[in-house]
């Protein structure tokens, strides 16, 4: 009982870090091509606005 318990646990914890991996390797993705994008436009401002907490006001 105790080792499914175990194997639960561990799978969880892994497709927690399988998700983390995921989402920073999706936003150094995004933030490069928004570099490309300013570098090959001449863009000399990027505004940026603070979407702390934007998932539970969009629910």
């Amino acid at each position: 009982m105790l080792n499914i318990r175990h194997n639960m646990l561990f799978k969880s914890l892994q497709n927690l870090r399988k998700e983390a991996n995921w989402m920073r390797d999706t936003n150094h993705k995004v933030s490069r091509q928004i570099i490309k994008f300013v570098l090959e436009n001449g863009v000399h401002l990027i505004r940026m606005k603070d979407l702390t907490g934007i998932r539970e006001s969009q629910e």
